[in-house]
């Protein structure tokens, strides 16, 4: 298990269980003691939990809901998030239809799109349809069907069969998991059902995939890499893997995570807004 699936159901727990113990913790994820408390102080940080001599407790249950969830989703990797969606900026085609998943990384990507970009864009999450709706020229068709509760995003068969029918010039879309041999891959079997649509009814399909979804494996397959037209990932990804994607034709560009001052600024600015 990553340490951030370690987190996300260490903060489920939370919300059954309002007091835990490292040692009751050790047991379950069978880590070590000093492992378990960097994961409490990764929690406490967010405002997740209170540390305890030898546990935790919760804070109010609302932190612990999709508030607290999306917290942990987005500051995972966030500066590698950021410097993919800095490089992803130039395969945005103004005046373009584009599909985007409900990831975080498309989020961070939709957060940094001009203000006065031009698009239609067909997304299933209301994270990153509210941002969307914060640029006049862009006009969002929102899908339907089942409310997630830790993404807010809309998925099932109402949300699969009104995206069937929609049609893009590009699709953005993120992975669990990137794996030459097993495909993409991911956590949630309604997720994984859209992105298999979305990559159907795109001309291109780019991939925003930091270097911690490199070489691994969710539970949900939703295709193989060659279905991708480009993937952007980060400066720590593994020369192979990437030599592996550019052998099998897809367009591979490396985002450096040590932004310069000009591209942290502009961070800074999309996010406070």
């Amino acid at each position: 298990m990553l340490a951030f699936e370690r987190r996300m159901a260490l903060a489920d727990l939370l919300k059954a269980n309002p007091v835990l113990t490292v040692d009751e913790l050790v047991r379950r994820f069978g880590v070590s003691a000093q492992t378990m408390r960097r994961d409490f102080k990764y929690l406490a940080d967010r405002g997740l939990l209170t540390r305890t001599h030898g546990g935790a407790v919760a804070r109010a249950a609302e932190a612990l809901g999709f508030e607290g969830t999306f917290k942990l989703r987005v500051a995972e990797h966030a500066p590698q998030k950021a410097a993919i969606a800095r490089a992803a900026l130039d395969l945005v085609t103004p005046g373009s239809t584009v599909m985007m998943d409900a990831s975080t990384s498309v989020l961070a990507l939709a957060q940094r799109l001009p203000r006065d970009v031009e698009l239609h864009a067909i997304v299933n999450a209301l994270p990153i349809g509210s941002e969307l709706s914060r640029r006049a020229g862009v006009t969002t068709t929102l899908i339907g069907g089942t409310l997630r509760s830790t993404s807010l995003s809309a998925s099932g068969p109402l949300a699969e069969t009104m995206l069937r029918r929609l049609f893009a010039d590009t699709a953005f879309i993120s992975a669990r998991g990137l794996s030459l041999a097993r495909g993409l891959t991911e956590a949630n079997h309604g997720e994984s059902a859209l992105k298999e649509i979305m990559i159907a009814n795109a001309t291109r399909v780019v991939a925003l995939v930091d270097s911690s979804k490199l070489e691994r494996t969710a539970l949900s397959f939703f295709g193989p890499v060659t279905e991708l037209d480009v993937v952007v990932t980060d400066d720590a990804a593994d020369p192979r893997m990437l030599r592996g994607l550019r052998e099998r034709g897809i367009d591979v560009r490396i985002a450096s995570a040590a932004a310069p001052a000009r591209g942290r600024a502009r961070d800074e600015a999309a996010l406070r807004s």
